[in-house]
């Protein structure tokens, strides 16, 4: 792989996360600290692995260091569960459980309100 290949991938990763996990910074490394919390592990640090990888290999001599096919992996892997993931549906079931949350917690102050009234005899 050479240095245009690696600005490719990067550009892609980067319009993926964008576009899948909704983090708007320009640089890939700043995407992956921002987006830590809505990734599993192992996708954190395939991430981390790429990104690596890509700090690594315009220098000539630390390009050796780079396994092209474990980066391969990585990528494939990050690649596919970043397409698995939609960043509206996410949005919505958070709001839908953020709904749920107040209601279970309106419902249950309601009937201890209901359960004091009854018991000071005043209902």
């Amino acid at each position: 792989m050479n240095s245009q290949d690696f600005a490719k991938i990067e550009e892609e990763l980067t319009k993926l996360m964008t576009r899948h996990l909704g983090v708007r910074q320009a640089a890939f490394a700043t995407q992956i600290s921002k987006a830590k919390r809505h990734m599993p592990r192992w996708a954190h640090s395939a991430a981390k692995r790429i990104n690596t990888a890509f700090t690594l290999a315009p220098h000539p001599n630390l390009s050796k260091h780079i396994q092209p096919e474990q980066l391969d992996k990585d990528i494939k892997s990050f690649k596919a569960w970043l397409q698995t993931k939609d960043h509206a549906e996410a949005r919505k079931t958070k709001l839908i459980n953020l709904a749920g949350v107040i209601v279970f917690n309106l419902l249950i102050v309601i009937t201890a309100f209901i359960a004091i009234l009854r018991w000071r005899g005043l209902i």
